[in-house]
């Protein structure tokens, strides 16, 4: 088949949307399909821009089409990496900002956060209808969020007749549900968001989630579309793993992914590692304050090449659930190829639900949220590490599963 695949997220970007599109992309042209890439165009300036993909891109990708930025989300969307950039995880207080035109865009950024239920990237969607694109070829077109704006993007290409039978083409791909995101802050427009996601699943042929838990959830919201709803699990990175820890007999811990108190407690494991000398490195976005010590060091947002080098180094791999909702970290998923042990942190109203799920790969070491538990799955994980465990990849992980899911 001829695949389009669609994401408001540059390639070019290191984010879970990038990720889990690669894995599917990568799956697909093992399984003999074609593969062209829409999204929006990278700019080096990006406070996110990460060149990582580049062989991916020539690799994979046999047609790459992007839209320009309007004006007005790049002024806008200039708070957002001005504050990335100086984001208190990198073990530093942000830097004091003022100034008029500063307090003049964060109030029109807020007027529009608080009356469109988009993300600001669906300023940017509408400039789709200006590529000349013969969208009659594909034989399915697969958009992929977060943000939400990359099912927009299709429907708009709907909405002014640049398409025709998206009834039967349609694939959506969604990393967090909308209307039940628990990214989602406050309940305003709680009808207007129901109504556009409704919207936009009528229109679908399939509609994939990343877990089970999420379906459920969906198909209880919107049961009139059960029939089109689906999960699959995101795969793991495919990419070649280091298969030996180096100086096992130091404790280093990894913790790669963002962990905001508002939706990921990471607390108890940063406590414990203090109180132990355990050595751990966190890397991920937070507006909350760590601070570094001697084992204990925090870095901000990193390429997906630095990420990448540090989950290698590491001896064992950390993940933590969320304090609320369905959706799991896509770590958890994307570092189950490695060789070496990975700890998934319980938390959350699902957490013994999860546990079940994840104890069905034979892959994991599970543990609540508190220090005694994961004291206890530090001390297995660097037990399986001396006798030289070996992890399997489950089926249901691997690339060329779940695009042969997503595509049957």
């Amino acid at each position: 088949m001829k695949l389009l695949f669609v994401n408001m997220t540059p390639i070019f970007h290191n984010s879970s949307a990038i990720h889990r599109m690669c894995g599917i992309i990568s799956g697909a042209r093992k399984n003999g399909h074609t593969c062209d890439l829409l999204t929006l165009r990278a700019d080096k300036k990006d406070f996110a821009y990460d060149d990582s993909r580049k062989e991916f891109l020539k690799e994979n990708i046999d047609h790459y089409y992007t839209i320009k930025k309007t004006f007005l989300y790049d002024r806008l969307s200039a708070k957002k990496q001005s504050d990335a950039k100086g984001e208190r995880s990198a073990g530093s207080m942000s830097k004091r900002r003022s100034g008029y035109r500063r307090y003049i865009k964060n109030i029109i950024r807020n007027i529009f956060e608080l009356l469109f239920v988009y993300d600001l990237q669906c300023m940017n969607s509408k400039q789709v209808i200006k590529l000349e694109l013969d969208y009659t070829k594909y034989d399915k077109i697969i958009s992929i969020s977060d943000p939400k704006s990359s099912h927009d993007i299709v429907f708009k290409l709907l909405k002014y007749k640049k398409i025709s039978n998206i009834d039967s083409k349609w694939i959506q791909y969604w990393g967090d549900p909308w209307l039940n995101d628990v990214m989602r802050e406050g309940l305003r427009w709680k009808k207007l968001i129901r109504y556009k996601e409704k919207r936009l699943l009528r229109h679908a042929c399939r509609i994939v989630y990343t877990n089970p838990f999420t379906l459920d959830a969906q198909i209880k919201e919107y049961p009139a579309y059960s029939s089109k709803m689906m999960y699959i699990n995101q795969t793991a990175d495919v990419q070649e793993k280091k298969t030996e820890i180096l100086e096992s007999n130091k404790r280093y811990i990894g913790y790669f992914g963002d962990y905001g108190s508002n939706f990921r407690n990471i607390q108890p494991l940063y406590r414990y590692c203090i109180k132990n000398n355990i050595h751990l490195y966190i890397a991920g976005r937070s507006s909350d304050y760590l601070v570094e010590t001697e084992t204990v060091k925090i870095k901000g947002r990193l390429s997906q090449r630095d990420v990448s080098r540090m989950e290698d180094e590491a001896s064992v791999l950390i993940s933590i659930c969320n304090k609320n909702g369905t959706q799991i970290p896509g770590k958890v998923f994307y570092q189950a190829g490695y060789q070496k042990p990975m700890i998934i942190i319980l938390d959350g109203e699902f957490k013994e639900k999860m546990r079940a799920y994840f104890d069905s790969f034979d892959r994991y070491i599970l543990c609540e949220n508190n220090e005694e538990s994961i004291s206890k799955a530090i001390d297995k994980a660097f037990k399986e590490i001396k006798t030289g465990k070996r992890y399997r990849l489950d089926k249901r992980l691997t690339e060329k599963y779940g695009a042969e899911k997503i595509l049957e």
